[in-house]
């Protein structure tokens, strides 16, 4: 936001310092520079995002499976079997 701002008060003075002359230039570059910012930032975002997914499904198979073994806990266990159970009332 602040690049934006800055260009705009050079289009600004530009246009005090020499009216004649053609304005616009600078704020054109700093409307340019903040989506591209904008983007970065979004970017930068999604891929956060997308870490933060992987971490929490890594969390959730280690709360549910046992390491040594394998093998899933039990509480694992009962919501396989409570989505089993609703998946047969839906259909019903």
């Amino acid at each position: 936001m602040l690049i934006l701002a800055v260009f705009c008060i050079f289009d600004i003075i530009r246009y005090y310092v020499s009216p004649t002359a053609k304005v616009g230039d600078f704020s054109k570059v700093g409307i340019m520079l903040f989506f591209v910012y904008l983007g970065m930032c979004a970017i930068r975002q999604v891929g956060r995002l997308q870490i933060q997914e992987a971490e929490n499904r890594m969390y959730q198979k280690l709360a549910y499976t046992d390491m040594m073994t394998g093998m899933s806990f039990a509480l694992s266990v009962e919501e396989i079997q409570k989505s089993i159970l609703l998946k047969c009332v839906k259909d019903l």
